[in-house]
């Protein structure tokens, strides 16, 4: 019998709510079996206060068992004693994707160890094989801390089992491999507060197979404004670059190719390209670092093969799936991984397509404040179109 190859591949969603503070978390992650078993180490502010455990919904429908203890400690995969033992009541809450967990009414900082187990975790990739083919399995799960609460420390470990890692999620730094064990983090302060003030895609699709994709972005660093003058000298030399962000990085889909990166004055040559198994990974410095309060715009662009995200419906229909971007015509899950971490304050999204021949489906989005609009986007080649 063949061994199990795994795949993991983690995202991020982080939730910030009022209330009690997670001091530090420590979570371990057993893949080694069908059975996925998370043991959590949390450390909160206040043990006076009930604890709302969240979930995030793929886990909290697989979800086979949850318990939670004091005087335990999580030693890599092992649960060990730790002074006395007492099981705290877990019950479900009205609210969604979540249990809350009965502390002992203590005052000050307060210890406990989570123990969930789930089911189902593991996605057979591929799902049909022959005899002779390997099995690889995906997991997905979160890269921080899917809680309520704000998190000031964080660390999070995966063991696989033995056989052979084929890809996993190499973001937010640090990410480390340590034979079987993979480790985020620790990831003890929150990244500079990025946002996006606007983003402009066009999308469009050429007559001739090809498939351009351009984004314009206006990024502001929306912490604490700098005060006084600013020194590159001082900044090369290290001071101030914590709350800077000097660099950006995206991935790209893997056929990506004729890559720019420009701004209003030209192009911007501090940018350099991988190419990764899956992906090609743009790692962008503007030609600043941008403190609080300080904004730059830029453009990025680049093509890939129309083969790779046109498809055709059973109705002979042609569709546009670019679901590397996660954007896909028939269904919106998200606008796209490279930006999620950022706030986005203003999203425009322009496509270009052949005309009568592509079916543009409703866009489904969580927000009720976006509206869509026909306009009238010509090109030269257009125009040569209509003379021939």
């Amino acid at each position: 019998m063949l061994s199990p190859r795994w795949l993991p591949a983690l995202f991020c969603i982080f939730v910030v709510c009022d209330g009690l503070k997670n001091l530090k978390v420590t979570r371990n992650i057993d893949l080694k079996s069908p059975v996925t078993r998370i043991e959590l180490e949390i450390t909160v502010d206040d043990g006076k206060a009930d604890y709302e455990f969240l979930l995030n919904p793929s886990e909290y429908s697989r979800l086979s068992w949850l318990s939670a203890t004091v005087g335990l400690e999580s030693l890599l995969f092992s649960l060990k004693p730790k002074g006395s033992q007492k099981e705290l009541k877990v019950e479900k809450s009205s609210k969604p994707l979540t249990h809350v967990i009965h502390l002992e009414n203590k005052p000050g900082q307060y210890e406990f160890v989570v123990l969930a187990v789930l089911t189902g975790q593991l996605d057979p990739k591929p799902k049909e094989l022959l005899q002779g083919d390997n099995q690889y399995v995906k997991y997905t799960g979160d890269v921080y801390f899917y809680s309520h609460y704000s998190t000031e420390e964080q660390v999070t470990n995966i063991l696989l089992p033995v056989g052979e890692l084929l890809h996993h999620t190499s973001t937010p730094d640090p990410v480390t491999k340590s034979g079987n064990k993979l480790t985020y983090g620790p990831y003890k302060e929150k990244p500079a507060l990025s946002h996006v003030n606007q983003l402009t895609r066009h999308i469009e699709i050429s007559h001739w197979g090809n498939v351009a994709v351009e984004e314009t972005l206006e990024i502001i660093n929306a912490g604490a404004k700098l005060r006084g003058s600013f020194s590159r000298y001082d900044f090369d030399l290290g001071k101030g670059r914590k709350s800077a962000v000097a660099s950006f990085k995206t991935a790209l889909p893997a056929a990506a190719k004729h890559i720019y990166y420009r701004d209003e004055i030209g192009n911007i040559s501090t940018s350099t390209v991988s190419e990764l198994l899956d992906a090609v990974e743009v790692r962008l410095q503007p030609r600043f670092p941008l403190f609080g309060g300080w904004k730059t715009q830029y453009t990025l662009g680049y093509n890939v093969p129309a083969h790779e995200f046109l498809y055709r419906s059973v109705f002979i229909i042609l569709h546009v799936s670019v679901s590397f971007l996660y954007l896909q015509i028939k269904e919106v899950i998200s606008l796209d991984s490279r930006y999620r971490d950022l706030i986005q304050e203003c999203v425009q999204l322009a496509e270009r397509l052949i005309s009568g021949k592509i079916n543009k489906q409703q866009y489904q989005t969580s927000t009720n404040d976006i509206t869509s609009k026909k306009a009238d986007l010509r090109s030269r080649m257009d125009a040569l179109i209509e003379n021939l």
